[in-house]
Parts: C-alpha cells; structure tokens; sequence
C-alpha cells in the first residue's frame, strides 16, 4: 500500500511542478516562445505518463478488489503469431492511411479559401460545386 501512496504522491508533485514559468511560455509573454512551449508541454505530459507506469510497474491494471486479481505484463502479452500479423498490417496500411490523410489535405485546401468566397452572397452557392460550374436549370 505504502508504494502505490508514494508514487500516487510522486505524480501530483510532477504535475503541479509546472507552475508560472510554464504558464508564461504558454501565453506567449516570451516572444520566442511557441516552440518551446509545445516542447515542455510535450515533455511533463511525457514525464507524468512515463512515471505513472513506472508506479505501477509491473501491473498494467491494478485491482481495487484484491492485488491478486491484477493484470500483469505478462498476462497482457499477445501470442507471437498475433505480434507478427499486426506489424504485417501496420507497414502496410500505414503509409496508405498517411498518403490518404496528405493527399485530401493538400487536395481540400486549395479549393475553398476566404478570397472565392462573396460576403455579400450569403454563403456559398447551393448549386456551384466549381468555379466554372453554372447552376443547374430546371430545363435539364
């Protein structure tokens, strides 16, 4: 009981261990700043995460009922032929997924910016799906 108090004590301290300074980065009351701020931020999230497993090392899921009811790493490992199946999946529908991901991007943001758009239109034409697109008549 005593180690998860002291690392349950641990973490508030390296939560609360940010204070002003991180705050003053965050608003941008230094000019350089932004950079900075992300990457201290990045890193007590890191930190607090990184020393909350280490508390609970080697449980991965504690118990409240009774410790022997805990999930251990070893418990929670996967079979090595699932291991290898999920990196299989993973090398190849990961860079389809990133080239999916880049490719809508780099296509979606060039066709809508605030110059093509006429404030005093009301919005975007119902009917206009392109520039060069005329409405569609009833004729049709």
């Amino acid at each position: 009981m005593g180690d998860r108090l002291l690392g349950h004590r641990l973490g508030l301290a390296a939560a609360g261990s940010g204070g002003g300074g991180a705050r003053r980065l965050a608003c941008g009351l230094v000019p350089w700043s932004t950079g900075l701020a992300f990457g201290l931020h990045f890193a007590g999230i890191a930190g607090v995460g990184a020393l909350i497993f280490t508390a609970m090392t080697p449980d991965v899921m504690r118990s409240s009922i009774d410790p022997a009811y805990s999930l251990t790493i070893a418990q929670a490992t996967s079979a090595d032929a699932t291991l290898a199946i999920m990196t299989v999946v993973a090398v190849v529908f990961l860079p389809v997924v990133l080239f999916y991901t880049i490719w809508g991007y780099r296509t979606f943001s060039a066709r809508i910016n605030a110059e093509r758009i006429d404030p005093h239109a009301g919005g975007l034409h119902p009917t206009r799906v392109r520039d060069n697109a005329q409405p569609v008549s009833a004729d049709h």
